[in-house]
């Protein structure tokens, strides 16, 4: 699947969920505690906390056996569970559209009989898409789970990071998911993308309303549709996460900026403002990193937009 038609999808969701992707491909489920890193069009998860016991484990390459060590529980108790429930999303910030407009065809739209007024025998709901990248995406009975208590050992998974297991700069932790029960999700493809479906008595709601529901309905067309699931069980459970970047301490950034105006080099000193806007990181050289000096280095922070950028290409 291209990218280039779910921008508007990703951005709103994260945006109104307050920082949750879909992961890529849609529909795939994440497990809570994935490491992964961002290119343009690529999530890659390179490895895992598990859920069962909140073992760390690190997929490498270079060796047989996964190293391991354990971390807190994921698994919140009743306590914990109802003060996360507080500052979870609500469910109806997962119903989001964009570019949707709804119709009725039927046989009578309204009949008055003795100043009295019937519903109308609606044969069809139609859904059009105006615009490219337009979309439509309800999920049914979310529910969250997070990584407990992750300050504890922050410090510990920087220091394997970015040392004894890899040589990546910046990587993403998953620290909190949304599960779902069963989606709905339409993308555009074209201009007036149209979905016609025929529910067995009247309906008068949106879109959200008809697909996140057992409101009986088929699916009569289906027309220049990027991407097409109503009411999706298959394909459930944590298709999106919030997460985690380890990546250049303000302390780091500063040190390598001071390095670059202090350097004897005059290359390196007549390309500083470039180095400095552009990756920092190449400049650290990486065996001035080790276990003992790893968190001065690097640090956590939210995931943000600009990251989100990144993985859309732009």
């Amino acid at each position: 699947m291209e990218l280039d038609n779910y921008e508007k999808l990703y951005r709103s969701m994260f945006e109104k969920t307050n920082g949750f992707v879909l992961n890529w491909p849609i529909g795939r489920t994440v497990d809570l505690g994935n490491f992964f890193t961002i290119k343009p069009g690529n999530l890659s998860v390179v490895g895992k906390v598990s859920d069962k016991n909140m073992e760390m484990i690190y997929f490498d390459p270079y060796e047989n056996d996964d190293i391991n060590f354990s971390v807190p529980s994921a698994e919140p108790d009743k306590k914990e569970r109802a003060r996360i429930g507080k500052s979870v999303p609500p469910d109806y910030l997962w119903k989001l559209k964009d570019g949707c407009v709804n119709d009725y065809v039927g046989d009578k739209i309204l009949h008055t009989h003795k100043h009295k007024i019937k519903p109308p025998q609606v044969k069809q709901f139609v859904t059009r898409l105006e615009n490219p990248s337009s979309f439509f995406f309800a999920g049914k009975n979310v529910k969250y789970k997070r990584v407990l208590d992750f300050y504890k050992v922050h410090q510990r998974i920087i220091r394997r990071l970015a040392t004894q297991f890899f040589n990546y700069n910046e990587i993403y932790l998953i620290t909190e998911v949304a599960e779902m029960d069963q989606f709905s999700l339409g993308v555009s493809r074209g201009n007036e993308a149209e979905l016609v479906m025929s529910p067995e008595e009247y309906f008068n709601g949106d879109i959200l309303e008809l697909v996140n529901t057992d409101y009986p309905v088929t699916v009569e067309k289906a027309d220049r549709f990027q991407y097409l699931k109503i009411r999706e069980k298959e394909m459930v459970g944590s298709i999106a996460f919030k997460a985690l970047k380890m990546s250049l301490s303000m302390k780091a950034k500063e040190a390598v900026v001071r390095k670059i105006y202090d350097s004897q080099d005059s290359e390196v000193r007549a390309n500083a403002v470039e180095l400095i806007n552009n990756d920092l990181n190449n400049v650290i050289p990486s065996i001035e990193i080790n276990s003992s000096n790893a968190s001065d280095f690097f640090e956590w922070g939210p995931m943000g937009l600009e990251d989100l950028e990144v993985f859309l290409g732009k």
